[in-house]
């Protein structure tokens, strides 16, 4: 989809979209999509998407609605 990842040591992956507005567009994609999703508020971090790994079937979920996000961000 595009969306480097930043390297990770804990429970969640975050997406880097880029921009703080595109970020802004994604979540909001997200959470309209029924995916409970976080975004740091401060520069230069504002521009990712946060996720935390859940189950096989969350997981699943979560890449279907962010697809679909994705094409009109």
């Amino acid at each position: 989809l595009g969306l480097p990842t930043v390297p990770s040591a804990t429970n969640f992956v975050a997406f880097d979209c880029g921009t703080a507005d595109r970020a802004q567009g994604i979540l909001d994609g997200l959470i309209a999509g029924g995916v409970f999703v976080r975004k740091p508020g401060v520069q230069p971090l504002d521009r990712l998407v946060r996720v935390t790994v859940g189950s096989l079937e969350e997981r699943v979920v979560v890449a279907e609605v962010l697809r679909e996000v994705c094409k009109s961000h």
